[in-house]
């Protein structure tokens, strides 16, 4: 399978038949230009395909993200109450929520780090970088 069977289906597009063979090396650097210039015109078709279906998951997760991130901050909180509450019993109030405040925002810093470190990790398009790549080891090929 070669990646203009991938965004459109097509299977003969950019391939040379043998019986089209051009006869000057003129035909020959013009067919493998206009090869190349479709071949890159799919490949830019099949990064936009690429990146909306990204989009459009991303924004899926995001919104659950969203969703799931409130619900979990409201139950957080009132547990980190409960926990200044009952520590209150030992220490005074104020002391006790400031305990139960520092750590929190110590766990939080940490949690936070690190989702931006993953974050920074996240390479969007690999699949069509990786058939660039193909694309001009052929294009060195043809040339040669």
């Amino acid at each position: 399978m070669t990646v203009l069977d991938r965004v459109d289906g097509s299977r003969d597009v950019g391939r040379v038949a043998t019986s089209q063979r051009p006869s000057t090396i003129g035909e020959a650097v013009t067919a493998t230009t206009r090869d190349f210039g479709r071949l890159l015109e799919k490949e830019l078709e099949l990064a936009r395909i690429e990146l909306r279906q990204e989009a459009a998951a991303a924004g899926k997760s995001a919104a659950m993200l969203a969703v799931g991130a409130t619900v979990l901050a409201m139950g957080v909180l009132i547990l980190l109450l409960a926990a200044a509450w009952g520590l209150a019993e030992a220490i005074p109030l104020w002391a006790a929520l400031a305990i139960v405040g520092v750590v929190t925002v110590a766990v939080g810093a940490v949690v936070a780090l690190a989702g931006r470190r993953r974050l920074t990790q996240i390479e969007p398009v690999p699949q069509t970088i990786e058939t660039i790549k193909e694309d001009a080891q052929w294009a060195r090929q043809q040339v040669s």
